[in-house]
């Protein structure tokens, strides 16, 4: 997007700065005073109009409190002021010509006003094969780390076999999947170092897989008998 138009982007987590304060930053009467989100985006950028990517602003604080981060991006994207003021610098600085684009996982906890202001585009689930086809990659590229390089194998079938249960069991984010990759890596290789009677590698498989997810804290799939 950015290329299209020709701007560069600055990026931040709404999450990790949970009020209005993460925006237009604390006053010099604040302890932890500092600037807010907006100017640290012009300063890094070298640009006072960034396309602001925010990041899961659904998982904020609710609307309507003192300090709600959803209320306070209204001022900023309805068009009714041409400037903000951050709380530490104490003096306007221009709105004129910032993108906001948000990125969601789900838009029930994001406010209708919110909502009201932006043009909403949904992208379907990934589709399961596309899935299996990246966690199998991802799988192989971790195998080739010197940690575990000539000690694990993957069985690929195993692997997708393991993964498409767990797809249709309604997890489908890559992310999750991935992690569970991780957890089963990590036993695979504590079998091999704990057990010195292997002298051979151990094979990365759906059993493994499963364990893996057995640590983790998917309560859909424990229910699912994994």
């Amino acid at each position: 997007i950015c290329a299209a138009l020709g701007m560069v982007s600055y990026h931040f987590d709404a999450a990790s700065r949970d009020s209005s304060h993460g925006l237009f930053g604390e006053g010099k009467s604040f302890q932890s005073c500092e600037n807010g989100e907006l100017v640290y985006g012009a300063c890094k950028t070298g640009y006072l109009n960034p396309l602001m990517h925010i990041d899961e602003p659904e998982k904020t604080s609710n609307p309507m409190t003192r300090t709600s981060f959803q209320d306070d991006l209204l001022s900023l994207i309805d068009g009714s002021h041409e400037d903000y003021t951050d709380n530490f610098l104490r003096f306007p600085l221009p709105l004129k010509g910032i993108i906001f684009m948000f990125t969601v996982n789900t838009t029930d906890s994001v406010s209708a006003p919110l909502l009201d202001r932006c043009e909403v585009i949904r992208f379907k689930d990934i589709e399961e094969a596309r899935v299996e086809d990246i966690i199998v990659d991802y799988a192989r590229d971790e195998l080739q780390t010197l940690l575990y390089k000539g000690v694990l194998e993957l069985d690929d079938a195993a692997l997708r076999k393991a993964v498409a249960s767990l797809y249709g069991h309604g997890i489908h984010s890559v992310r999750q999947h991935q992690k569970m990759v991780d957890k089963a890596l990590r036993a695979a290789f504590d079998r091999y170092v704990f057990q010195s009677s292997e002298d051979h590698a151990v094979v990365v498989d759906d059993s493994l897989y499963s364990k893996a997810m057995e640590q983790g804290d998917y309560v859909t799939v424990k229910k699912a008998g994994f």
